[in-house]
């Protein structure tokens, strides 16, 4: 009978060699499997808590309802008569206009009604004074237009006119009716020795 040999010795240690190496491979490939899904399950449990733990954002603390520039324009239009803006050249259509090209922002009803009548004051007596500094600058406060008695204190808290003095500043014209809207709020008024033609609203006494 024909004997099968054995292998030699070194081919059996290389086949083991062979067979273990395949072994560690496949571990390798389970480890690096099983490693990769775990960081995809986590990136996705990630994304899902982030979805639902996600903050919602601190409401902003509620504020005073705000008002745009064509509110300023259609209050203005309730402070003179309506016939008045029909005439562009007038000194009320005038003050609105200026209220419209400057974009005056609305602060408050005290505050549109005071430009607007001091830009009717303005307009009325044709613009033309000896000293007019700061007037109708729409980024400057009122309390900083000119003033003969000077700028110091002619405003309270609320930046509103307590005192309009515009004496012996060289200013033509006819008193505007709209002077009685600051009625509530100017204790002193001088406009003494200038060239002015009407009557004192009854408002200012």
């Amino acid at each position: 009978a024909h004997k099968v040999e054995d292998p030699p010795m070194a081919e059996m240690v290389d086949i083991e060699q062979q067979e273990l190496d395949q072994r560690r491979k496949q571990q390798i490939r389970y480890w690096l499997g099983f490693v990769t899904a775990l960081l995809i399950i986590g990136g996705v449990i990630a994304v899902v808590l982030a979805f639902v733990l996600k903050e919602e954002p601190t409401p902003a603390p509620s504020q005073s309802p705000t008002f745009t520039d064509i509110d300023a324009i259609e209050y203005a239009r309730t402070l003179s008569d309506s016939a008045d803006y029909d005439n562009p050249s007038s000194p009320q259509s005038k003050a609105l206009g200026w209220l419209k090209t400057n974009n005056v922002p609305w602060v408050s009803e005290a505050i549109i009604r005071q430009r607007y009548t001091l830009a009717v004051l303005f307009y009325s007596s044709n613009g033309e004074w000896d000293a007019d500094k700061n007037w109708l600058n729409p980024n400057v406060s009122v309390c900083e237009w000119f003033s003969s008695a000077g700028t110091s204190g002619i405003c309270n808290d609320e930046d509103l006119l307590t005192i309009l003095d515009l004496n012996r500043n060289g200013i033509s014209g006819t008193l505007p009716t709209e002077l009685g809207h600051l009625a509530d709020q100017l204790q002193r008024l001088d406009l003494t020795f200038n060239n002015l033609f009407g009557e004192i609203p009854t408002e200012l006494g």
